[in-house]
């Protein structure tokens, strides 16, 4: 359960970024920075509450959860109201 809660966190988390920092790309710079610390932030915690290979695997797991679920709540969205003729 504690790991779920981890990968809903992390997404919360690097939308809110995204949205914050930069909503229309202007400032990616300091949106990788702000997504690199988080996932510093991340693979310390997971390493202090699970063992080790558990801990990688879920710090990835952030990751790709994080940057797939951008992908589909706000990618397709955008781009199929582009599409629309």
């Amino acid at each position: 359960m504690l790991a779920l809660a981890f990968l809903l966190g992390g997404w919360v988390v690097y939308n809110e970024l995204c949205k914050r920092i930069s909503p229309n790309m202007d400032r990616d710079g300091l949106l990788s920075i702000a997504v690199a610390v988080m996932m510093v932030v991340v693979a310390y915690l997971s390493t202090q509450m699970f063992t080790g290979r558990a801990a990688f695997l879920l710090t990835g797991a952030v990751m790709a959860t994080a940057m797939s679920a951008n992908v589909f709540s706000g990618l397709f969205p955008a781009s199929a109201a582009w599409l629309k003729p």
